[in-house]
C-alpha cells in the first residue's frame, strides 16, 4: 500500500491500528528483503564502479523570472522561448 499508493508512514499506522515505529520497522523488513532478494537478478555496482563513471563535472541550468526591461535589446537578451516570459539565466558548474 506504501508504494502503490504513496501513503506515509502515519497514515498506514491509522489504517492498520499500530504505532508508527511499527509500521517503519515492517517497511525496513521488507525494503531489505527485497534488496537481498534482488541482489542476484540486479547486477549492483560496487563503490569503486560508481566513483570511476561518474563525470568530472556536474552541469545544471536555471531561469528566474524578471521584469520585462525597458531596453528592446534587453528584452530580446532576457527572452525565454522554453518560459515564455523574460529571465535571467543561470549556469552553474560543481567539478567533481
Amino acid at each position: 500500500m506504501r508504494l502503490r499508493l504513496g501513503l506515509n508512514q502515519g497514515h498506514l499506522a491509522d489504517i492498520f491500528k499500530v504505532s508508527e515505529s511499527t509500521i517503519s520497522r515492517i517497511l525496513n523488513t521488507w525494503i531489505n528483503f527485497m534488496y537481498d532478494s534482488s541482489k542476484q537478478l540486479v547486477p549492483w555496482s560496487t563503490k569503486e564502479q560508481i566513483l570511476h563513471n561518474l563525470p568530472q563535472a556536474f552541469l545544471d541550468f536555471s531561469e528566474i523570472f524578471i521584469e520585462k526591461p525597458s531596453s528592446h535589446v534587453a528584452q530580446w537578451h532576457t527572452w525565454s522561448e522554453y518560459k515564455y516570459h523574460n529571465t535571467l539565466k543561470l549556469l552553474a558548474n560543481w567539478n567533481c
